[in-house]
């Protein structure tokens, strides 16, 4: 009787215990909303670094502004030249990249330090350029030029050095930069993909179920992050780690049209979500800390001894 009780409780404890590291599997993200305080019609997340995050909002005329988030309160950046609109694509530190729409909606890059702005225009642009990362001394982005293709940049304060994949058919767009490592999309024969470049080499970035395309946004370390699209064309947010090669989905359980990642800093991801009625929203997303397997084994023998106790007093 003693034998069959106890292995009664330890198929308990064991069930437990996989309930556990069932719901544990199913609940790997905290998603945490970033809304604008004047983001009245929507507000979009586009870069992190340590507690900062920027992006824009839409106010109620359907204006286009910046923000700087730093946890606690909000900033509106709005570049002195822009005329219709800034939004904030990058940080890293105090500093700030992003663009501008100047007079006759002229896109124009931007940086901001802080207290003061610069516009940043790649010599080749004819028809606009746009900041996307920053990483210390190195911007990237993408400039027009005259033939209205597409081509990606590295500025490192002096020097402009054009990107284009070499499997590139329509056009490079360069979205973050880490180290040496910078990452972004083209446009090849067969749609978007993602590329990940280290100064010499191009490497393409296909989530294996992006079967309409790929598009990788931010890089730190080894993880890339950014989004692919389905069958449907519907986007799903992706962490994609180097060291592996493993590709994992991330969706806001609330983005029933489409997920995108857009930044990583260490642990913490900001992206952006479309629901059901077709409005954007911003989130920061950060990983559930697993329990440890002590935690675990001592939940289960908890399990076990407190059957066992129920029955020995019965």
């Amino acid at each position: 009787m003693n034998e069959q009780l106890t292995t009664t409780a330890l198929t308990i404890a064991a069930s437990a215990v996989t309930l556990l590291l069932s719901n544990q599997a199913l609940a790997q993200y905290n998603f945490t909303p970033i809304n604008a305080p004047l983001g009245v019609n929507g507000t979009s997340a586009y870069g992190i670094s340590g507690n900062n995050i920027v992006g824009s909002y839409l106010d109620s005329q359907h204006t286009q502004h910046g923000f700087l988030f730093d946890g606690s309160s909000w900033a509106t950046l709005n570049d002195p030249l822009a005329v219709n609109g800034t939004t904030a694509f990058g940080v890293y530190g105090n500093n700030i990249v992003g663009v501008y729409i100047g007079s006759g909606y002229h896109s124009d890059g931007f940086f901001y330090n802080g207290s003061s702005w610069t516009t940043l225009n790649d010599p080749l642009a004819v028809n606009g350029t746009t900041a996307y990362g920053v990483y210390g001394n190195n911007i990237v982005g993408s400039y027009v030029d005259g033939q209205y293709k597409q081509r990606g940049f590295l500025f490192d304060g002096s020097n402009w050095t054009t990107l284009d994949d070499p499997l590139a058919v329509n056009g490079t767009t360069a979205y973050g930069i880490y180290g040496d490592n910078i990452v972004g999309a083209y446009t090849g024969s067969s749609g978007y993909c993602g590329f990940l470049y280290n100064g010499s080499s191009w490497i393409t970035l296909n989530d294996p179920l992006g079967v309409e395309g790929t598009v990788a946004h931010g890089i730190c370390g080894n993880n890339i992050v950014g989004e692919y699209f389905d069958s449907q064309n519907y986007t799903h947010g992706f962490l994609y780690d180097i060291s592996t090669g493993i590709y994992t989905t991330i969706d806001n359980p609330l983005g029933v049209k489409g997920t995108g990642l857009a930044s990583i800093d260490g642990n913490n991801i900001v992206g952006n979500y479309t629901d059901s009625s077709l409005n954007g929203h911003a989130f920061e997303v950060t990983p559930v800390p697993e329990p440890s397997i002590s935690a675990v084994t001592g939940l289960g023998v908890a399990s076990l001894l407190m059957f066992h106790r129920r029955n020995l007093c019965a």
